[in-house]
């Protein structure tokens, strides 16, 4: 890994990290796995669109982070 590799800051984060990339960016299917690998406490998604979902699949965005934050939401145990 180079110095501008963000692996390192992932794998040390005291939080859990989700990741939602999109089909055409530049997160290929290895990059994903390795992300799976190293945070099997988060989540890996992939949404259907450019590399900037907010603009090219914004309801499909919404839609996986309300996922994401009801997932989350129940984990903390919060049923409300």
């Amino acid at each position: 890994m180079d110095s501008e590799s963000p692996w390192p800051v992932i794998a040390a984060a005291p939080v859990r990290i989700d990741l939602i990339a999109a089909t055409a960016s530049f997160i290929d299917e290895a990059t994903l796995a390795g992300f799976v690998a190293l945070r099997p406490d988060g989540t890996a998604l992939r949404v259907t669109g450019g590399h900037s979902l907010s603009e090219d699949a914004p309801a499909d965005l919404a839609v996986a982070l309300s996922g994401l934050l009801d997932e989350r939401r129940f984990d903390a145990g919060d049923l409300t």
